[in-house]
């Protein structure tokens, strides 16, 4: 009786797991009877994704895969199966991002067939909103400071040349905030409303030079 009880909780536990993992988007996967092992290695802008943001992998607009980020050895990849008819098949694959509810559909396209098996794709997220190396974008003859980081509500923002305005983004892109500075040298803003997580601080100089930093929410 006490092992009936131990494989009916497991039992419930994975129900739900699987139910969240289908919760947000609405990505109903569709079951055949053969599949593609499939392993990708995701990176966003060249950082790692968020553990609670999604990869799909859809033929004609059906649902194939699914699958939530996994992060091992500082690295974050999905591990699944794509399910097929059994002939081989041309798929698209899709990243949802978990902080602004937006979807990516990948450039690049997957060929699944009959138990086949793909290892190491690339999955690439790029956006041209931001530098795909921020840390690397230098202006030369400026002292920015941009503390404290992690922080909890209030960034602040100290520079020796005029700032014209802040941008925040967050990890895959999507701009969080934007604020005007009209020439000061001082800028405190208000990050109380953002998500725990990295961020990207771009900022504008009245001289039209950009320089954009890494910052953390706890």
């Amino acid at each position: 009786m006490k092992t009936k009880y131990v494989i009916i909780i497991t039992a419930l536990f994975f129900a739900t797991a699987i139910t969240s993992v289908f919760a947000q988007p609405d990505w109903a996967r569709v079951n055949y009877e053969t599949s593609t092992v499939f392993t990708g290695y995701v990176k966003v802008n060249g950082l790692n994704a968020d553990v609670n943001d999604m990869v799909a992998v859809f033929v004609n607009n059906e649902c194939r895969m699914v699958s939530r980020i996994i992060m091992h050895n500082d690295s974050s990849y999905v591990s699944a199966v794509i399910h097929s008819v059994g002939t081989p098949e041309q798929a698209v694959i899709k990243y949802w991002d978990s902080h602004t509810n937006t979807v990516h559909t990948l450039d690049t396209m997957v060929t699944i067939s009959n138990h086949g098996t793909v290892k190491r794709f690339p999955i690439e997220i790029k956006s041209e909103q931001i530098p795909d190396d921020p840390t690397d974008v230098v202006v030369v003859g400026n002292t920015l400071e941009i503390y404290p980081s992690p922080f909890t509500n209030t960034i602040q923002i100290e520079s020796s040349k005029p700032i014209s305005s802040v941008q925040i983004f967050n990890s895959i892109g999507s701009k969080m905030f934007a604020k005007k500075a009209n020439g000061s040298l001082q800028v405190s803003i208000d990050g109380s409303e953002l998500s725990a997580g990295m961020y990207l601080v771009s900022i504008e100089f009245n001289d039209g030079t950009i320089q954009t930093k890494k910052v953390f929410k706890k």
